[in-house]
């Protein structure tokens, strides 16, 4: 029973039409409002506890008071009320301009692994992928490393993993994406073994990562590892307990490579010149000193293409979580915002097997 400004609201969130009839004789006789959906789309859980008590003060019918008492224990009415956190529970609950995975989450393979899981990355190459599973050609999804201390897992996992991307134009409108490719996220500079072998397993065929040029520990100028670095001084002493990217990627590469020979492709999404190539140089000079007997095989199956990455995605304010709270009844404490534009140029070496991300708009060609 929608009324004029409530366009907006999805079908399954359109009143039940008996409750409606119900509470609209409640209004009716209390002489409150005519407008029932509207006066539903006001309510939250104190007037639902005023209405529950008028109730029970002034009707019999029991059909009645349960109507409302279970209103209150939901906390909030359909298409209406208090703001809604954002979870697996209630994707289709949402607002209607908000975009939901269509795609089933339980479905997806971790066959990817990701290292630095910041606001770039998740407007970024998640939005790539999220395109691709809504597509329906690929299952792919990815487990989360982080090898430097955050507070992302109690956000992450309160949300069950799921984000929403508010893409901006320049005119000022506002895309809004739900994005369900994260699988599972784990603390790398706590738990260094799981670290290891998420990157290790035959399972995993592509490792992408979003570092900053900091984390590479690399000299342009000599275009060689920064050997003085602590992280790198620490990791050849102990290459066991590594805290380098470096040195957590040539670990776990000098164990996969005793169990399988599946192939491997390591992308770099950071902006810095010749990533790829940069990348590649490191672990084989970090390797060459403390993994010999890897080099080979890195020299074989692994892959490093170049790309080149850019999409504008400042920090998340808490005045963008609370437009979007306002704006859309959405709760969602792990808000990435961007700019509409982004572009993923990437060569085609190691590719091969890889969901086919040009068919959500990467541009693959040899001349990055």
């Amino acid at each position: 029973m929608p009324v004029a400004g409530d366009a907006h609201l999805r079908k399954d969130n359109e009143f039940d039409p008996l409750f409606c009839c119900l509470l609209y004789k409640i209004c009716d006789g209390l002489q409150v409002c005519r407008f029932v959906p509207r006066l539903m789309l006001k309510l939250n859980a104190r007037y639902l506890d005023i209405l529950h008590g008028t109730l029970q003060k002034n009707y019999t019918t029991d059909l009645l008071i349960l109507f409302v008492a279970k209103s209150k224990e939901g906390g909030r009415l359909k298409g209406g009320g208090e703001n809604t956190m954002l979870g697996n529970t209630n994707l289709h609950s949402l607002d209607a301009r908000i975009k939901v995975p269509s795609y089933n989450r339980t479905a997806l393979q971790p066959h990817i692994v990701h290292l630095g899981l910041g606001h770039f990355h998740r407007s970024h190459f998640c939005y790539y992928l999220h395109q691709l599973l809504e597509q329906g050609v690929t299952n792919w999804g990815i487990e989360e490393i982080d090898l430097v201390p955050s507070y992302t897992a109690e956000v992450a996992e309160k949300q069950d993993y799921l984000y929403t991307l508010c893409s901006k134009d320049p005119e000022g409108n506002r895309e809004m994406t739900v994005i369900g490719c994260i699988l599972g996220y784990t603390k790398g500079w706590e738990d260094k073994r799981k670290a290891i072998d998420l990157m290790k397993r035959p399972q995993t065929q592509l490792i992408t990562l979003t570092i900053t040029e900091k984390g590479y520990c690399y000299d342009n100028q000599t275009q060689s590892l920064d050997w003085q670095h602590p992280h790198l001084q620490h990791d050849l002493l102990d290459p066991r307990d590594p805290q380098s990217a470096v040195g957590y990627l040539a670990l776990a590469l000098s164990e996969r490579c005793l169990q399988t020979k599946e192939k491997l492709t390591i992308a770099s999404c950071d902006n810095i010149p010749s990533n790829g190539q940069v990348l590649r140089r490191c672990l084989l000079q970090y390797c060459d000193r403390v993994f010999p007997s890897v080099v080979p095989w890195i020299e074989q199956y692994v892959a490093f293409p170049l790309s080149m990455v850019d999409r504008i995605t400042p920090n998340t304010k808490a005045e963008d979580i609370q437009f979007v709270e306002r704006e859309y009844g959405l709760r969602d404490d792990w808000l990435v915002v961007s700019e509409h534009f982004l572009q993923w140029v990437i060569e085609p070496e190691g590719l091969e097997g890889l969901p086919p991300f040009e068919k959500a708009g990467a541009l693959v060609t040899k001349d990055v």
